[in-house]
């Protein structure tokens, strides 16, 4: 009895340790604990491996985009834009490979891993932002050969500007879709603290000048062909004081302004009308001349029409009166002070 009293209690207590054999029995969270932490060791350094490869892969992608990009910049400065569709052929190619390796499930686990997740956000956007330069280089491309087959050469008949070409340019470059490179480039340059191989870092910084760069082209691209039009009259006649310098009295813009007219401009016809030399020495033996140098010499000493310039400009230019003297206004380098 002592035998078998003592083989139930062994039997009663291998039935509550759950155990067969003098083995514990694997829970079920047990079971599930022990796969995933076999995952992790065997596929971390997998998925590692994998994601360096397309890092790699990407980055050499990116080189090639940015090396075709400055031959696309090339032939465009040429018009040569058979040239820049081929090469931006090479980039779109280039970056739709580095596009669909970023975009695997591996690079968005990647992203959550300390360390290593930076480095793949960096990655990720410097991609996005190439991505988006490149499509707006086609549609600038593919757009602007239709502009070029309907030909660009600004014509001048019986001096009146066709405004045609600079009309078909304005609606082009306004057409660009610039929020996406803008959205992209703003994502790139936010402020992050995290650490990312100095690699990384100089390519987001370059990226992020080639942006800026591009943003900035395309903004003056804007600002001009929406100005011009309009500065030729096609919203009405406008009148323009010109004014020629000349090298014999240096000024802060080039020279005195010895010579000058009033050009206006109405729906691209252009007239120069009154003109006049501003020669003081002239006044001597020429009445008219003396006139007309008197007139110009009183610009901006009238009461009733002072002149536009602000307290510091009047300092700076006290001794040489040059905002009442004709002949020193122009004595400031900064042609936009000049012009007021």
């Amino acid at each position: 009895m002592n035998e078998d009293g003592d083989g139930g209690l062994t039997d009663g207590a291998a039935a509550r340790d759950g155990s067969e054999g003098g083995h514990p029995r694997t829970s079920p969270a047990q079971l599930i604990a022990r796969i995933l932490l076999a995952v992790i060791l065997i596929g971390g350094p997998a998925l590692g491996t994998w994601v360096a490869v397309d890092l790699f892969s990407v980055r050499g992608s990116l080189q090639e985009a940015r090396s075709a990009l400055g031959d696309v910049r090339g032939s465009l400065g040429s018009v040569n834009v058979v040239a820049a569709s081929d090469a931006l052929d090479v980039a779109e190619e280039e970056l739709t490979d580095a596009q669909r390796r970023s975009g695997r499930w591996s690079w968005s686990i990647a992203a959550a891993v300390p360390v290593v997740g930076p480095t793949v956000e960096v990655t990720r956007e410097v991609v996005e932002v190439a991505s988006a330069a490149v499509d707006l280089a086609r549609i600038a491309v593919d757009e602007g050969q239709e502009v070029l087959d309907d030909g660009l050469e600004v014509q001048v008949v019986d001096g009146r500007i066709d405004l045609g070409p600079l009309l078909d340019a304005r609606d082009l470059v306004a057409s660009l879709p610039i929020d996406r490179l803008v959205a992209a480039r703003d994502d790139l340059a936010a402020p992050r603290d995290a650490w990312v191989p100095d690699e990384v870092l100089q390519g987001r910084i370059d990226t992020l000048e080639l942006a800026d760069e591009t943003l900035n082209v395309l903004l003056i691209a804007q600002g001009l062909t929406e100005a011009l039009p309009s500065f030729l009259g096609t919203d009405g006649s406008r009148r323009y004081f010109v004014g020629f310098q000349t090298s014999a009295e240096l000024r802060g813009t080039g020279g005195l302004i010895g010579y000058w007219g009033v050009m206006a401009v109405d729906d691209g016809q252009v007239t120069f009308g009154q003109s006049e030399v501003f020669d003081p020495g002239a006044g001597l033996d020429n009445p008219a001349a003396e006139e007309g140098v008197s007139r110009i010499g009183s610009i901006g000493l009238s009461a009733q029409n002072p002149p536009d310039a602000d307290q510091a400009f009047l300092n700076r230019y006290r001794l040489f009166q040059a905002a009442r003297y004709f002949s020193n206004v122009n004595l400031d380098p900064d042609l936009p002070t000049t012009s007021k």
